[in-house]
């Protein structure tokens, strides 16, 4: 059941992303999208919903089998007296003319209800007698049309545009396996603009769409402020009676701080794959299977930040990253084998890097403490809020109609955007939520809501 009478018929010759384009005008990652010719062989409706609300549809179809025979078949078998919309209904609502032709009775009967056309084509080839017969199929059902030029191959452009002018009210180049938000807004303002019945069902339509669009990105910023809180928060703390197995010890540790950022990222990029409707995409964090640590704590990714080390780190010096941490070494602290990214002349050694920041203290008496957390004034904050943009950013511009599980990027180089009164002021926000009790909800809430504000300053250019 549809709260919406806004139809949008795609269809075409085989093979030519028909599915693709539904998938991503629909957000629907669920179709079926396949090189493989004829995986469509029943038309089928897609809605695009928001709170369970039907906006418009789309309807998948199949491609043309005989279009030059059926084309043939309407001119030699109807009565020449009535309209070709009549002629064309009266045809193939007849059941023989449906077993002869059953491709081209799913396409045109859903059209002949009212729906308007969406054709698409490969420019990769040329067209054909059969393009021909097609175009003309769908111009005699009177419906408002549009064609969209999914793959392009500067060798057919011309003869397709030459072509394509003669039937139809306007051609736009859509593809589908990039088209994001922007994209999608403008197809659908062209698809209004088509005729005057459709302007005022859709107009509304795409405001709504703007609208739910700037709640989902809030949405977003909301979660990415979360998970940095939560991870600053993750404590590891035990003392042991001796210093026997130690080193055992501080393994087992290890891995079980690590199980838990690597848990809250995991929960993390799944709410942002929820938030923009993607089901079936699940590349997310590449775990090292030897660590069974996530790639993204490995300190090297620290290089691809696109900045050069030396600026930052004198950076982090002014607002006090480095200070204190070399007491950390001095008191047999252990960086786990991580490599110094920078000079120890900065910082004191790799102990100001990480989230190995343990410190073995005799402060209970008799006994021997292990620390496991990730120091508010480092450069892992940084590291870890980059990552939670890049995934951000490449979801929410990741087309429903790709089919490739392209690995998300390790960086958006945040660092490299933000000013050092930016830096500043987030390492005052990691800082405070670091050392803020857990309880204390109205403090945590007032430091993700700063955050979230900076985040939406340095990404100001990407959310336009």
């Amino acid at each position: 059941m549809t709260d919406t009478s806004i139809v949008f018929i795609v269809s075409g010759a085989l093979n030519r992303g028909k599915s693709s384009i539904v998938s991503t005008l629909t957000e629907n990652d669920d179709i079926a999208v396949s090189a493989i010719p004829g995986t469509t062989r029943k038309a089928n409706r897609y809605d695009y919903q928001i709170g369970g609300r039907s906006l418009y549809s789309l309807v998948d179809t199949p491609g043309f089998e005989r279009p030059v025979k059926a084309l043939y078949t309407l001119e030699t078998e109807t009565n020449p007296s009535l309209s070709y919309p009549q002629r064309l209904n009266e045809l193939f609502s007849s059941p023989e003319i449906q077993k002869r032709f059953p491709e081209e009775t799913e396409i045109l009967l859903p059209i002949l209800k009212g729906g308007a056309i969406i054709y698409v084509v490969d420019t990769s080839l040329p067209p054909s007698a059969a393009s021909h017969a097609e175009m003309e199929l769908l111009r005699r059902t009177g419906q408002a049309r549009i064609a969209l030029i999914n793959k392009q191959s500067a060798g057919h452009d011309d003869l397709w545009l030459s072509l394509l002018n003669q039937y139809f009210n306007i051609i736009r180049h859509f593809d589908a396996a990039k088209a994001g938000f922007n994209e999608r807004i403008k197809l659908l303002s062209v698809l209004r603009d088509i005729d005057p019945r459709w302007y005022e069902e859709l107009d509304p339509v795409i405001e709504t769409l703007k609208t739910e669009w700037i709640d989902r990105n809030n949405e977003a910023l909301q979660n990415i402020s979360k998970l940095i809180s939560d991870i600053l928060q993750v404590r590891i703390d035990k003392s042991f009676e001796t210093l026997s197995n130690m080193e055992e010890n501080r393994k087992i540790l290890r891995k079980s701080f690590l199980d838990k950022l690597l848990e809250l990222e995991k929960v993390y990029q799944q709410n942002i794959r929820r938030i923009f409707k993607h089901k079936r995409y699940k590349s997310g964090l590449e775990v090292n299977q030897e660590t069974q640590s996530a790639d993204f704590y490995d300190l090297k990714q620290w290089e691809g930040l696109g900045i050069p080390k030396e600026k930052f780190a004198l950076t982090m010096a002014v607002i006090g990253g480095a200070t204190g941490f070399a007491a950390d070494l001095a008191m047999g602290g252990w960086s786990g084998g991580l490599p110094s990214i920078l000079s120890a002349t900065f910082f004191g050694g790799a102990a100001w890097f990480g989230y190995d920041s343990i410190e073995v203290s005799k402060k209970r008496v008799g006994k021997h403490r292990l620390l496991f957390l990730i120091k508010p004034k480092s450069a892992y904050p940084f590291i870890i809020l980059d990552r939670a943009i890049a995934y951000y950013l490449f979801i929410k511009t990741y087309a429903h109609g790709r089919r490739d599980d392209a690995a998300p990027p390790k960086s958006i180089n945040i660092i490299g955007k933000a000013e050092q009164q930016q830096l500043k002021n987030l390492t005052n926000i990691f800082k405070i939520l670091s050392k803020t009790d857990t309880t204390a909800y109205l403090t945590i809430e007032k430091e993700r809501q700063k955050l979230q504000e900076i985040i939406a300053v340095l990404l100001e250019d990407e959310q336009q």
